[in-house]
């Protein structure tokens, strides 16, 4: 009998982490996105999707520089680090396209809320004929045209038609007048001041990209330092700045063109390195 024997049991996969998931990525951030203050944060011309790929696939090629510039008398965990804020930008973005509308989506949302505001004002009128209803309660509903106007007015009828469910109007569409005000309170230009939601998801997007494009800027500079002899390191880092309305023949093969909301915003300035901790201050 042999008596050896072969362990066949199968190891449990390898728990995500925050190198390769996106979602871990950035709910690791939070605690240092949340005490980072509002001067610090940048806008730069970036897209996201565009600049996070380019940094990871930036890093798979500088791989052979990282034990030189893990000896250069600078603090590299940012660099070290920036696997991190690039899956965590994806992810940051991701979550303000999921709750940025489309203007297709607007449309149908506003075609949709207009018919059922109509609707519901009919039913109304039934109503008033009744003598249940007032006719200078629904006058006034009547009497408004803006957006603002319209998701107030279905609001007030869903509210208002309750009491006659289901002999005058279905549950369903109430619910439904419901549902769109809430939607257009999201995707109205001048609902915005009532969406703070997704005013906080801009703000932690551009706190990931002020993250990672300062490790980007450490990166770059370390690169340059170690290939200086050779003066090739353009060709080791490219750039993640792109500026928005760039044409498709400067994009790379099949990128898809960035939604409105993905652009974060103007060039500025990067920021001054510290002479102690710069690699350049340190050549004679």
């Amino acid at each position: 009998m042999n008596s050896k024997t072969t362990d066949k049991t199968t190891p449990p996969p390898a728990a995500a982490s925050a190198l390769d998931d996106p979602k871990l990525a950035l709910a690791s951030l939070q605690d240092e996105l949340a005490a980072m203050p509002a001067e610090r944060v940048a806008h730069y011309a970036l897209e996201a999707r565009f600049a996070a790929n380019a940094v990871l696939k930036t890093l798979a090629k500088v791989e052979p520089l990282m034990a030189k510039i893990a000896e250069l008398p600078m603090d590299t965990k940012p660099i070290e680090r920036l696997p991190v804020f690039a899956r965590a930008l994806t992810e940051a973005n991701a979550l303000v396209q999921a709750h940025t509308p489309s203007a297709a989506t607007t449309d149908t949302v506003l075609a949709r809320a207009r018919n059922l505001r109509q609707e519901l004002l009919m039913v109304c009128d039934r109503l008033v004929f009744r003598g249940a209803l007032k006719s200078d309660e629904i006058e006034r509903l009547r009497e408004g045209q803006g957006y603002r106007d319209l998701l107030n007015d279905l609001d007030a009828l869903q509210h208002k038609l309750r009491p006659f469910v289901p002999a005058f109007v279905a549950l369903e569409e109430l619910d439904e007048a419901k549902d769109l005000a809430v939607k257009l309170t999201g995707a109205l230009p001048d609902a915005k001041p009532e969406t703070p939601a997704l005013g906080a998801l801009h703000t932690q997007r551009a706190k990931v990209a002020t993250l990672l494009t300062h490790a980007y800027n450490e990166l770059t500079a370390a690169v340059a330092f170690v290939r200086r002899a050779e003066g090739d390191s353009a060709a080791w880092v490219s750039t993640i700045r792109v500026p928005p309305g760039r044409t498709a023949r400067t994009r790379q093969a099949g990128e898809p063109e960035p939604e409105p909301s993905e652009l974060l915003g103007d060039t500025v300035a990067p920021e001054a390195r510290d002479p102690k901790n710069d690699p350049f201050a340190q050549v004679d």
